[in-house]
């Protein structure tokens, strides 16, 4: 798979450093890889390419990275972003985008490393899934891992709640799902017996229920005292891959 890759930055000096250093730190992780630079906002949107990551200045003339990021979003909503800037007052607008870095001008090549190296173990994720049957239709669908939500034991059925389609309920019970994610990818906690949640949907969580959600949809999972401590350190594991 070749990643593509764009950089935009309307300071031409940046945008060649930035270009450069990505491209060192791609070259040492052995990605295949193509680069656009773009020296404007209009010209990066103009282009109508799907990139997989987007490296964006946030102060650029009449159009800013974060507007930017929201219209790249719109016709793809699995681009990483990384926010490049010496701004703090986009801040708070930005985390609303869920970009995946914000680095500081001039770039720290150790933290764009941390950041790339991330993006592509999720993007590696992505081709992870399972089979499962729809009870009611006996149909079998293949799953990408990474677009599951949480998994529900409802007492007699499994619930899968999805980012691409409604809910629905499998064959298969409840620990098969389970074991079938645990052995692919490692993002997923237990906050109690009968929920199994990616936590990448996580926002908030103490100890009696966890918070998650996506798009327009909102869930909340029960929290148990006895998982808590395991939960609370998975997700702090998680953080540091962030």
């Amino acid at each position: 798979m070749e990643l593509r890759i764009a950089v935009c930055d309307d300071n031409r000096e940046d945008l060649e450093k930035e270009y450069r250093l990505i491209k060192e730190l791609l070259h040492e992780k052995e990605v295949s890889y193509e680069i656009d630079t773009y020296i404007s906002a209009a010209a990066l949107l103009s282009a109508q390419i799907l990139y997989d990551m987007v490296f964006l200045d946030v102060e650029m003339g009449t159009i800013n990275g974060i507007d930017v990021a929201e219209r790249l979003l719109q016709s793809k909503s699995d681009i990483y972003i990384f926010f490049i800037t010496n701004y703090s007052i986009y801040t708070d607008r930005a985390s609303d985008i869920r970009a995946h870095r914000y680095l500081s001008k001039p770039v720290d090549k150790e933290r764009l490393n941390n950041g790339i190296s991330s993006a592509l173990k999720k993007i590696s994720d992505t081709t992870k899934v399972i089979t499962v049957k729809d009870k009611e239709t006996k149909k079998t669908y293949t799953i990408p891992i990474a677009s599951i939500i949480f998994i529900e034991n409802t007492g007699r059925h499994t619930e899968i709640h999805l980012t691409t389609r409604p809910a629905f309920v499998v064959e298969e019970v409840f620990s098969i799902i389970k074991e079938r994610i645990e052995s692919e990818v490692d993002y997923f906690a237990m906050p109690h017996q009968s929920y199994y949640v990616n936590m990448r949907f996580v926002d908030d969580y103490d100890k009696k229920e966890v918070k998650i959600s996506y798009a327009n949809k909102s869930y909340t999972a029960i929290m148990t005292r006895g998982r808590y401590k395991t939960f609370n350190d998975k997700m702090f594991e998680m953080a540091k891959l962030l």
